[in-house]
Order: structure tokens, then sequence, then C-alpha cells
């Protein structure tokens, strides 16, 4: 392991107080974590989503997403369809997490299978008492199918060593394999395999830590009046094609933007739905940009 990613196993060791655990686990743990932040950025006990054991189908964490809220137990997805009956939107993220200084293209395979029987309902591969648990949850989102009105979930796999990420043409195509295999399942509206190197993993991390700042012109705004602890606040509007910028990281929402507000999420009705397919009817037709 590199010095750089030492140093960072250690910050985060201290922080999550897991000292206790030997080095490949509390990398498992990192990996996990710094994978999960980039499409989660509420705070959340790594711990809870590391599976790295014996029947582990070589997945080393898992991280289900649905409608932008981690979920790890069956009475979390109880309440979230509880209180989103008519709409699901999930994703279903898998790391596999190495200390060594190269990619492995067998290791990559057996990654890509081990999500493959995490489907499959009729496979004989072991599995442990954690990974079962997940596999209940993907069960009970399946089982609500009909709720996916804006596609299938996505499936996101990350292979985390400390190496360097290079253009190997044998990778690639376990890359490719691996996506037609997952694909043909037709489960998925999209299949995604990312190699996560140690440059990668730094930047990663320093994503997880730092705050959010955006700079944008603000010209059709009104002061609000003094509020207590606030500096300044204003109310406004700005353009969408500004707009989404500023709230988006990677292509996705950064939802910690909406921590205290309500609006983060509302679900999706039925007025909504239609409006974003007349939408994107106005967008096919070349009227919209």
């Amino acid at each position: 392991m590199d010095m750089i990613t030492e140093g960072l196993l250690a910050e985060f060791t201290k922080e999550f107080q897991i000292d206790s655990l030997p080095e490949d686990k509390r990398f498992e743990n990192f990996a996990g974590f710094v994978i999960l932040k980039r499409h989660y950025s509420e705070t959340f006990d790594p711990g809870e989503i590391v599976v790295g054991e014996g029947g582990d189908l070589t997945i080393d964490a898992i991280g289900i997403i649905v409608n932008g809220i981690l979920i790890n137990d069956k009475d979390a997805l109880g309440e979230l369809f509880d209180s989103n009956p008519d709409y699901l939107d999930v994703t279903f993220v898998f790391v596999q997490a190495e200390r060594s200084s190269n990619f492995d293209g067998a290791k990559l395979g057996s990654f890509g299978y081990g999500v493959g029987e995490f489907f499959n309902p009729k496979t004989k591969e072991p599995r442990n008492a954690r990974v079962r648990e997940y596999v209940e949850l993907m069960r009970r989102i399946y089982n609500k199918s009909s709720k996916f009105k804006r596609g299938n979930p996505s499936c996101l796999l990350y292979y985390v060593t400390t190496g360097k990420v290079l253009g190997d043409a044998s990778l690639g195509n376990r890359i490719d394999k691996i996506k037609e295999e997952l694909g043909a399942l037709e489960y998925f509206k999209e299949v995604d395999v990312t190699l996560i190197g140690a440059a990668d993993v730094l930047k990663l991390y320093n994503f997880s830590k730092n705050s959010i700042s955006r700079e944008f012109i603000f010209s059709s705004r009104q002061d609000i009046p003094e509020i207590p602890g606030v500096k300044e606040a204003f109310v406004g509007f700005i353009p969408a094609q500004q707009y989404l910028p500023i709230i988006c990281e990677n292509d996705e929402i950064v939802r910690s933007i909406f921590y205290d507000n309500v609006r983060d999420w509302q679900g999706y009705n039925e007025e909504m739905l239609k409006s974003g397919q007349r939408l994107n009817q106005i967008e096919s037709a070349g009227l919209f940009s």
C-alpha cells in the first residue's frame, strides 16, 4: 500500500474507531465508505455496508440506495415503501477492495460473477448472513417493480486497489463481459464497472470530507429580512441550466444540500411524471435546449 493511502486509512481508522480490525477489513470499510459517499452524502456507519467474509460472493461492500436513502435493513425499507408507495428510484452499489498495487483480471471476473449470483434466485453459491439480508432487501424491492416509473434500478460495480488505472486491454475485455452478462439479465436500466486506483481513492476521500461551495450569478433575487444566526439570505430564481450544476456532483444530486429542506424528496405523482414525459417529447422534437 502506498504512503498516501496508508495515511488516509490511518485517519479513517481513527475517525471511525476501527483500530481493532485487521488492515484488510479496515481497507474494506474505507473503500466502501468513499465509494458510497460518491452516491450518498449523508452520514452513515461504514460497518453497516461491509459484507466481506466467508460466503460474500467476492463482494466486500454493498449499498442499496432507494429514493435517495441508503437502506440497510427491512424496517427502513418498509418505512420507505409506506412514505413513497408509488415511486421507486433504486441504485445498487457493489465494491470489491484489494490492497494490492495492481488490478487482477481474474478477481475482477470473479467480482462480476458474484454480483450476478447476488441477483440469481437459483444460485448454489454460499452466502453469509449479511449478504442474505441484502438479497432479501433486493427481492423486496423487485417485488415492487411496478413502481419503477422511470426505469429499472442501476447496477454499479467498483473494483478498488491501491494501484494505477491503466489502459489494460484484458481488463477492458473483462469489464465489457461483466456489463454484457449483467445487462442480459434485463434487471437494470444501466450497468457500469469502474476501476478505482490510489489517485481516485484520494480524490474520493477528499470529496467525502470537503464542504460544498459553488459560484453563480444570482441577479434575480430579493433580500430576506434578518434571521438570527444567518449572515445573509435571499430568495429568487435562476435558469435551470445554471441551477443543475450547483446541486449536482458527478451528474448526481448532492442531497446533503437539502438536509433540512423537506422538498428534497416528496416522490413523483402522476402529474409530475406526465410533465416529465411531455418535456422529453419536446426535447426529442428539438424545441428545447
